[in-house]
């Protein structure tokens, strides 16, 4: 799915022919500009579209008008904390994997995350591979459970 380059420290970089180029889409949710800065280039690196917001209001605005398989939430939100947006996509009918970014990651954390309902959580600031890796994993998951597209459908072949 990606290559290695050497000339970027071993960060990977889309391979047009298998790669998820210019497929993906998610909501970036942070008021720290420099988070959001960090993903616009790994979004901007990939061919990713990326929507953002500073808080859990303007969350909600953007998910009226758009379906995001996946959204990168700060852990702590000037109007709340990243709990609120999994309590905003719950009701959706397809709803997102909500990754969580935070300054402190441990397994009580991690397993905080999950045990919610969360997709996992990531260490800022972000480490490129990981992020990337975390978020196709997270994709993928989202089209196999509301798109069909994967194991089921491989299987009933």
């Amino acid at each position: 799915m990606f290559e290695m380059n050497s000339a970027e420290g071993g960060a990977p970089k889309p391979n047009s022919s298998r790669g998820p180029r210019g497929s993906f889409a998610a909501l970036g949710i942070s008021a720290h500009r420099e988070d959001l800065e960090r993903l616009r280039e790994i979004f901007s690196r990939m061919n990713w579209k990326l929507r953002e917001a500073r808080s859990r209001h303007e969350a909600g605005i953007v998910l009226c008008s758009h379906r995001m398989p996946v959204i990168i939430c700060d852990r702590h939100l000037p109007d709340g904390h990243w709990t609120d947006i999994m309590s905003l996509v719950a009701p959706l009918v397809e709803p997102p994997w909500v990754i969580v970014m935070s300054d402190e990651v441990d397994r009580c954390s991690t397993s905080e995350v999950i045990n919610m309902g969360g997709y996992g959580i990531l260490r800022k600031p972000l480490n490129e591979t990981e992020a990337i890796q975390v978020l196709v994993a997270a994709h993928r998951s989202w089209q196999i459970i509301w798109r069909g597209g994967g194991i089921c459908e491989a299987s009933a072949a």
